[in-house]
């Protein structure tokens, strides 16, 4: 249950769940994406796969035998009475919360991070923490050497990140749906919190306000 003076941690796959010493305390929650608690030997309390199940167990039975073994329960897309910890995902409860119609709530949930993050907002949890929510590969030391050295002297340091080698491409579906989520859970007071590692948000990099040759006077 949602608990308001703790934060629930949601841990993925991403590079940041290595590179990242935290230590805000303890979570009052885990939960995990998919079978990243088998991954990385981590204690989950829930975890979030919305892959069907059954339907991928001929071709990925060790990652599906990971979940439904792990002994916590498995909110997803498909319940079957082989596998008793399956919940099913509720999910028009959850587009009422966000008041979102099933067209719109299609284009949003597209991975099981934006699901983990909706279901987060319709528990009321007041602080999640996003650790391994990596849609996009880190900067590489080599390419922000080259782009630096290609500024003209009269161009801010942040233009090196408009370089076409340090434009940023998602890997896989689910980075604008989940962005959008953040909004919505910021909108409503929630307290996010991102790994300073984490390529999410662009936390790695520094902040900067695009277009302007020297950060305003705020």
């Amino acid at each position: 249950m949602a608990d308001s003076q703790s934060t629930l941690m949601i841990v993925g796959f991403g590079p940041s769940v290595t590179l990242e010493g935290r230590r805000i305390g303890p979570p009052a929650a885990v939960w995990t994406i998919n079978n990243a608690h088998a991954h990385y030997g981590l204690r989950t309390d829930r975890i979030i796969a919305m892959d069907d199940l059954r339907r991928d167990w001929d071709d990925y039975q060790q990652y599906v035998t990971a979940i439904v073994t792990a002994g916590v329960p498995v909110y997803t897309s498909g319940v079957y009475p082989e596998w008793p910890d399956l919940i099913a995902y509720p999910l028009a409860d959850v587009l009422k919360t966000l008041g979102m119609t099933p067209q719109f709530g299609a284009r949003v949930l597209s991975n099981s991070w934006c699901y983990a993050m909706a279901l987060a907002i319709h528990e009321g949890w007041k602080s999640v923490e996003l650790i391994g929510a990596e849609f996009v590969a880190p900067d590489s030391w080599w390419d922000l050497v080259q782009a630096a050295a290609t500024l003209k002297s009269d161009h801010p340091e942040w233009m090196k990140y408009y370089k076409r080698s340090l434009i940023r491409n998602p890997t896989e579906p689910g980075l604008p749906g989940l962005c959008y989520l953040l909004g919505v859970a910021d909108a409503r007071g929630m307290t996010i919190l991102i790994p300073r590692t984490s390529t999410l948000m662009d936390m790695d990099r520094e902040p900067f306000f695009y277009g302007y040759s020297h950060p305003p006077q705020l």
